[in-house]
């Protein structure tokens, strides 16, 4: 049975009403040759009836460059026929197609009959069924990792060609050759080179080409290509080795808290291939980024507190693989000498014991201190003494924390003693109390010539009046000391003796709370409920009593008795007001002429409500109806009557804290930046700021501690625009894969495109049309669109996959992102399912595919306009023959 036949239609001869034709047969094809073998056959007939053409001449065909010819008799009349006519050449040939197995095949033929008929050369162009050539195949594995293998599996087309498979992945290259078998389809396992990984510097996964290429002998008879994806492997990740955390910083032969560092000392290489992306230790209250080196040397900043410290070394290559490993350092507490307490008194020796005895000549102390116990801290102790505001000698022996020590056997009572002690350590700190111990004690003793005077002890100094225990007062002429009055109101203290645990200050007591008192400091050591001062109005109503606080956590507090400063573990300030009223806690009044009464008020009203709020209020009318108030709430809110404003301008400068909301009516005028730290970091995580008259900036950092800008810029000269750009080229990005804009209305758009950016620039091709080709345009409406409306374009993961297929673009093409489960984005990772992947297209990535096809098709367009062109020549030539021939 014939593969296929040709016909052609009616060729003219010089006889209008005899017509040619030509007929090949496909007879059969030879896979393993590439050969048809045909059956040619030259017809002619006449068109009218009536009439018989016939006579003696030779038949010709030209086919596959062998011209076939055969005799004609008179026998063979060419008489009217519908069909084909008779046939006055019926030739066998054989044609070898092309390497790709296609053949275009033209056929020329001619008759000639002396005197009766003849035609000049006619021609027909046919195609031959194509003989398939090259192999196909086909791989089991999806993707396959650097070093493994993949099953290939080859479909033969005969089973006499032999293969060679390539596989290309940029400079990494191998192939292997089959030989011909008897099997049509062939199956064998091919390694993937270990040295592929090193063509993936920047990645997991990147595909490589696969070329099958089909001999018959020696003969190349075709090629198949495909992409395949290979990773790199899970065990090819950064290396460390060498990892070892030192602490620095020794004090007293330890590591101390407040002194020690720490020493981190690694080599580190990233996985096989790739390269050193990001270096981090985070340990010890300190996260550091690193140099990409090769050796690490760090030294992180003081150890502040103590324990164990955990340091960790994170190494990140350029595929994304990381690698950890930690050491742990431990620092010991310190904290610096205390002098808890330092007591000397003097004393007579009694036999071989010293008795207390204030006229004694004896110099006695008893100190109590303590250091850090670390390493080898040891306590340094230097007791000075001597007459007090004199030169001072040092004690020779050693004084023992907690133990009494005989300084000196000479100290003349007739004049105050100073003791200086002072401990430090070995790690360098120190710690320094003094105390006096007074002269001998007189009822009151005068100066010569009465140049001074001293109660309970030795007058030393001119033109003072000196009491025992206490600083040395100078009365000038209009000075008092006491007054009338009971024992009660009028008392006078100064300094009990020093070196007590819990020394008595001052204490001056004017009176009782209901007479006039100027002032009363007292003490709460004598049993009183405070320390402070009092001042009293007759009327207890107005009275102000204010506690000053002897310890470090005091504060003041405002009682229905006035204000009071006393020790509050917590409140460094309370203002309260009288119970259950609607009164004053602080009033800026004119109470004679009834003017505005502006307070200060921690506001409660009469029935009890409670909202906490802090009121400046203002009663212009005098009936408790406030014109105006301005409320500040703990919940950070402000509110007034009418509108909080500034008029006019506002300047703000140095540092302005505002929690809550902040509304500015009027100008608010910045003369420096604004910078943002956000939930209360130490250092700026955000900046606007103006580095001129026309540019303003906003500013922030990535996960890499990289600040950038985005400019409003209106431009000083030239064109004078007004223009939003990043301030670095190509440095921002407008959205993100699962963050998109909806919709963006332009005038014009301008695209990088100047050939000095760009490097490997290769033309397309026709994988351009092959790409377009495997596209499937859709229709379709966003489940989170606004309106319903149906939007035409293409599907991101078909566009991705027909990429890969015919080897057009990667990731600039289409976009795709991993997101977590708080929908936080992430690099794209292939190994990730689709459900975890949020996918987007560059529609502008696809003009270049479009427009090389559309050339492709233009080239193609206007060969079939030249072919059609002389078709339309050669009929156009027929007709007129035809014409000329009737």
């Amino acid at each position: 049975m014939a593969v296929k036949t040709y016909t052609s239609g009616d060729l003219s001869t010089s006889n209008p009403y005899v017509q040619m034709r030509l007929q090949v047969v496909v007879e059969s094809q030879s896979v393993e040759k590439n050969t048809s073998s045909l059956t040619v056959r030259l017809y002619a007939r006449r068109t009218n009836t009536g009439y018989t053409t016939y006579g003696t001449g030779t038949a010709t065909v030209t086919v596959g460059g062998s011209t076939l010819s055969a005799a004609i008799t008179p026998s063979q009349k060419i008489v009217y026929s519908t069909g084909n006519g008779i046939c006055l050449l019926e030739k066998t040939a054989t044609v070898s197609h092309d390497t790709d197995g296609k053949k275009s095949l033209t056929v020329t033929g001619k008759i000639h009959i002396a005197t009766v008929l003849q035609s000049e050369n006619k021609s027909c162009t046919i195609s031959l069924p194509v003989i398939p050539r090259a192999s196909s195949f086909t791989v089991a594995e999806s993707e396959c990792g650097a070093g493994q293998s993949i099953t290939v599996s080859i479909q033969k087309q005969y089973t006499g060609f032999s293969h060679k498979l390539a596989f290309v992945l940029g400079d990494c290259k191998t192939s292997v050759t089959r030989a011909a078998c008897a099997q049509k389809e062939e199956t064998f396992l091919f390694s993937i080179p270990q040295e592929a990984i090193l063509a993936i510097p920047g990645a997991a996964r990147q595909s490589g080409t696969l070329t099958l290429t089909t001999y018959r002998g020696t003969e190349t008879v075709g090629t198949a290509s495909r992409t395949f994806p290979v990773t790199v492997p899970e065990d090819i990740v950064p290396q460390i080795a060498d990892y070892a955390v030192a602490g620095t910083g020794e004090k007293a032969g330890a590591l101390l808290a407040g002194y020690a560092k720490a020493q981190i000392r690694a080599e580190i290489q990233p996985g096989r291939g790739a390269a050193l992306k990001k270096v981090t230790v985070t340990g010890g209250g300190y996260t550091s980024t690193l140099r990409n080196d090769a050796g690490v040397l760090h030294e992180t900043g003081v150890l502040k507190t103590e324990g164990e410290h955990t340091f960790t070394l994170t190494v990140t290559d350029s595929r994304g693989r990381t690698a950890s490993e930690s050491r742990s350092l431990t620092v010991l507490p310190y904290t610096v000498p205390v002098i808890q307490s330092l007591q000397a008194w003097r004393a007579a020796k009694n036999g071989e014991e010293w008795q207390a005895d204030e006229a004694g000549s004896g110099l006695i102390i008893l100190p109590k201190w303590s250091i850090t116990q670390a390493g080898s801290n040891a306590a340094i102790v230097t007791v000075q003494y001597g007459i007090k505001n004199g030169e001072k000698q040092t004690y020779d022996g050693q004084a023992v924390s907690g133990g009494t020590t005989v300084l000196s056997e000479s100290a003349s009572p007739e004049s105050a003693w100073e003791i200086v002690l002072q401990v430090s350590d070995t790690v360098g700190n120190s710690a320094e109390k003094k105390v006096t111990v007074p002269t001998r004690r007189f009822a009151w003793d005068v100066r010569r010539e009465a140049a001074g005077i001293a109660f309970g002890k030795v007058s030393e100094t001119d033109g003072c009046t000196d009491m025992t225990g206490y600083e040395k007062t100078y009365l000038g002429p209009q000075s008092f000391l006491g007054g009338e009055g009971s024992a009660l109101e009028k008392k006078l203290y100064f300094v009990t003796p020093d070196g007590v645990t819990y020394p008595h200050k001052v204490r001056f007591y004017g009176g009782n709370g209901e007479s006039q008192t100027a002032v009363g400091l007292y003490d709460d050591a004598i049993g009183e409920s405070a320390v402070g001062i009092i001042w009293n109005y007759n009327d207890v109503l107005r009275t102000l009593n204010v506690k000053i606080p002897l310890v470090s956590n005091g504060g003041i507090s405002v009682f229905d008795t006035g204000i009071t400063l006393d020790q509050c573990a917590y409140t460094q300030l309370v203002i309260k007001k009288k119970s259950g009223q609607n009164g004053d806690a602080i009033q800026f009044s004119d109470c004679d002429s009834g003017k505005t009464n502006w307070r200060v008020n921690a506001y409660r009203d009469v029935s009890g409500t409670d909202d906490s709020s802090l009121r400046f209020q203002a009663d212009s009318a005098g009936d408790g109806v406030f014109g105006s108030k301005l409320i500040l709430y703990p919940e950070g809110l402000v509110s007034a009557t009418g509108d909080f404003e500034t008029g006019g301008d506002t300047t703000l400068k140095g540092n302005a804290t505002v929690n809550g909301w902040h509304y500015v009516k009027g100008q608010l005028r910045l003369d420096d930046q604004i910078r943002l730290y956000y939930n209360g970091a130490s250092s700026l995580t955000g900046i606007i700021y103006q580095p001129n008259s026309y540019t303003i900036n906003l500013g922030t950092y990535n996960g890499d501690d990289t600040l950038r800008y985005m400019q409003w810029l209106g431009e000083p000269s030239d064109s004078k625009r007004f223009v939003l750009r990043p301030s670095t080229n190509g440095g921002g990005y407008l959205g993100t894969t699962s963050m998109r804009w909806n919709t963006g209305f332009f005038t014009n758009t301008i695209t990088q495109s100047d050939a000095k950016d760009k490097i490997h620039v290769r033309d397309l091709g026709q994988k351009a049309l092959s790409f377009l080709s495997a596209l499937r345009p859709v229709s379709f409406v966003f489940k989170d669109g606004e309106g319903g409306r149906t939007h035409l374009g293409l599907i991101a993961q078909e566009v991705a996959g027909a990429a890969e297929d015919t080897g057009m673009g990667d990731l600039s093409l289409y976009q795709a992102v991993r997101l977590d489960e708080e929908g936080n984005e992430h690099p794209y990772s292939p190994q990730a399912p689709d459900e975890q992947l949020r996918w987007g297209l560059n529609y502008q990535e696809l003009i270049a595919p479009l427009i090389a096809a559309v050339q492709q098709l233009s080239r193609e367009t206007q060969q079939l306009s030249r072919e059609i062109e002389d078709l339309r020549d050669q009929l156009s030539a027929l007709q007129q023959q035809k014409e000329e021939n009737i």
